[in-house]
């Protein structure tokens, strides 16, 4: 019964897992999106200097909002599953 019990956690804990990352996942698709989008603007279009640096603006604030994401939501230490962190230690 007690490896039944350990099993059961440890799937409750890879989904707990999975749920996260797929919450991180949709987080980090609006800046990406951005990101592209000012991009692909910024190659495609013949925009005046003023212009051009607000799009690059734009950009350095979607870039800075990811990685606020990134390091606030995905500090591989304290996110993965516990089997998975005790694993990684060896």
């Amino acid at each position: 019964m007690n490896a039944l019990t350990d099993l059961t956690s440890s799937d409750a804990a890879n989904n707990d897992h999975s749920m996260k990352l797929s919450r991180i996942a949709e987080l980090l698709r609006e800046p990406l999106a951005s990101i592209y989008g000012f991009a692909e603007l910024l190659l495609t279009q013949n925009y005046d200097e003023e212009t051009r640096l607000d799009l690059t603006a734009t950009l350095l604030e979607q870039v800075e909002v990811m990685s606020n994401i990134i390091n606030s939501e995905l500090d591989t230490r304290n996110n993965l599953p516990a089997t998975t962190r005790h694993n990684s230690l060896r």
